[in-house]
């Protein structure tokens, strides 16, 4: 049996695997024989490149060659902050067509073998994930069975980007147990289950910069190989892909400088600098200067760290927020802190370095595992040792139609117009109750029947390891949620049902009462976030609720947010019959 951990980047990907479950684990070299895997994906006449080959072959064919999905995975076209990073891109994102891609989710268009294609981030990350698996596959043997797989995403990541990452996994036929994992969580298990300097009983802070995402989480050791995350700060655009544009800007201003045109016009030629704005913010991690070549009737540009540093300025002082602002959320003070780990790398980045120093005069931070590698390895022990490891990659509710034939316009009972999938008609009683998690997440719910429809049995092996019958001592995190769930009510009102920072899993209960007497039909809105306002929030999707019986007006929802942070719905009225007619959650 085989065991991985696979950290799927903004930049690279890195892929561990553990034969056995006391084997060593072992990273994954690529098929270039490299530890680590550009993400990059490219499509030509004849092939579809994946990785190395991909970016070796992206000045001359700049437009069907793709970078960075991973910032558009789980967003939408209109998503403003989205186009930030569209505008330094050689490729175009393309509207969907509202017809015939409701999702919303923005298209990248390539020719292959003639044919023009309209694909998805997670279409980008299925080959992706495909070409990772095949590496792992050839590392190991064919041969070996793969039992679990954890595939990691930030901390901060919601609902639909991790849905999404599940798919993008399932559609790659990945045959094994799956799930998601926090990439904080997974560079605490990789160093202190390394370490013995990190002991039960500390804090520690991780601070994990990569090529596209930030994130800030503290974490407190309670007992050997138990974590208890006491909450995260993040942010999606904020790593080292922003600083090669800060990097790109100057270039593009030097250019303009000596030939008054613009760069990014031609976009052979900003494939060839953006690369080379990348090896510069490498190079002056450990020189004091480098120079980048843009064109030969330009003289070439110099870069010494301190214009760098002086460049991403913006972006240190966001990284030293969030974890001023994380400690503060925390009744934290940073001498509250034992230890902290720097992973990611863009940690590297010695300007991103003393910014944590400054916050953190008295701690030496921890670097001595790749900051490339660190989380796929947290990833593989946590595949390999973890009490609680459950099959998320299929949940018919989250995004299915359990439609029962009727029409979602009609509205000849009652006074809902099902096809508004924005309107709540429905007002709410009060009358609510929260659970959450307290043991380490064996159960998705509070104690009801399982909302994905399987039967529990996949987390006996956890509650046979809590009892001290299993297999010895076994990794237990508990997570808490990434972000505030809630309903909307009356005028754009806020409603929230599991908050950030709850333990999980946890579920909330909320009662309802249509609007109406005779009413058979409603639509309550899921938003996201820590606003009271759900226009500032972002919405997640909506439960159709259908045949609501007269004589029966109050309906019972049920939200639940799993270990892996994933959302799952139900709703019954006061007899117990289900009245989910569809859920749409993107």
């Amino acid at each position: 049996m085989a065991y991985a951990g696979l950290d799927i980047g903004t930049s690279n990907c890195c892929c561990y695997v553990a034969l056995g479950q006391k084997g060593k684990p072992d990273v994954v070299p690529s098929n270039m024989g490299a530890h680590v895997t550009p993400s990059c994906v490219a499509y030509t006449d004849k092939n579809i490149l994946v990785g190395e080959p991909a970016r070796q072959q992206q000045s001359s064919n700049p437009l069907n060659t793709f970078v960075e999905f991973k910032r558009v995975i789980g967003r939408t076209y209109d998503e403003r902050s989205l186009w930030k990073d569209a505008k330094h891109w050689a490729f175009s994102l393309a509207r969907p067509n509202p017809e015939s891609e409701p999702d919303g989710a923005p298209r990248y268009t390539a020719m292959h073998c003639g044919d023009i294609m309209r694909l998805t981030a997670v279409d980008l990350y299925t080959v992706l994930v495909m070409r990772m698996v095949q590496s792992l596959t050839d590392h190991i043997g064919a041969d070996v069975p793969l039992r679990s797989l954890v595939i990691t995403v930030p901390a901060h990541f919601d609902h639909s980007q991790r849905k999404q990452t599940l798919e993008a996994v399932s559609k790659a036929g990945v045959a094994c147990r799956v799930r998601v994992f926090n990439e904080p969580s997974a560079a605490i298990i990789a160093y202190a289950e390394n370490r013995t300097d990190i002991r039960p009983g500390e804090t520690v802070l991780v601070f994990d910069l990569g090529a596209g995402t930030l994130d800030v989480t503290c974490v407190r050791i309670t007992q050997p190989h138990q974590y208890d995350i006491l909450g995260s700060e993040g942010c999606c655009d904020l790593g080292g892909a922003d600083f090669d544009q800060r990097i790109m800007s100057m270039a593009a201003a030097h250019y303009k400088q000596h030939t008054q045109r613009d760069l990014r016009t031609n976009k052979i030629k900003l494939v060839n600098v953006r690369n080379a704005c990348e090896q510069a913010k490498k190079t002056l991690t450990v020189a004091s200067e480098t120079t980048i070549h843009i064109d030969d009737d330009v003289a070439p540009l110099t870069v010494t760290r301190e214009a760098f540093e002086a460049a991403i300025a913006p972006e240190l002082r966001r990284c030293s927020e969030l974890v001023r602002h994380l400690l503060q959320r925390l009744h934290l003070t940073p001498a509250d802190l034992h230890h902290v780990i720097l992973c990611g790398g863009s940690s590297r980045v010695p300007g991103v370095r003393r910014a944590v120093k400054a916050i953190f005069p008295n701690i030496e931070p921890l670097t001595n595992i790749n900051a490339d590698e660190c989380v796929a390895l947290g990833a593989c022990l946590f595949a390999r040792d973890a009490s609680v490891f459950r099959d998320d990659g299929g949940d018919d509710d989250d995004g299915g139609d359990d439609d029962d034939g009727g029409d979602d316009d009609d509205d000849d009972d009652g006074n809902v117009d099902g096809g508004d999938d924005r309107d709540v008609d429905g007002d709410v009683d009060g009358n609510g109750s929260h659970t959450d998690g307290g043991d380490g997440g064996c159960d998705d719910n509070d104690g009801g029947e399982d909302d994905d429809g399987d039967d529990g049995d996949d987390d006996a092996e956890c509650r046979k390891d809590k009892s001290g019958t299993g297999c010895g001592e076994r990794l237990v995190v508990r997570d808490v949620a990434p972000h505030t769930i809630g309903i909307r009510t009356g005028e754009n009102i806020m409603l929230p049902l599991v908050a950030r920072g709850a333990m999980l899993p946890a579920a909330a209960t909320q009662k309802l009462v249509p609007q109406h007497k005779r009413q058979k039909y409603a639509d309550i809105c899921v938003y996201q976030g820590e606003e009271s306002n759900t226009e500032k929030n972002k919405y997640l999707g909506f439960v159709r609720l259908r045949n609501l019986r007269e004589g029966h007006p109050v309906v019972t929802l049920v939200l639940a947010v799993g270990v892996d942070a994933i959302i799952r719905i139900d709703a019954r009225d006061d007899e117990g019959h289900r009245v989910i007619g569809k859920i749409v959650l993107r």
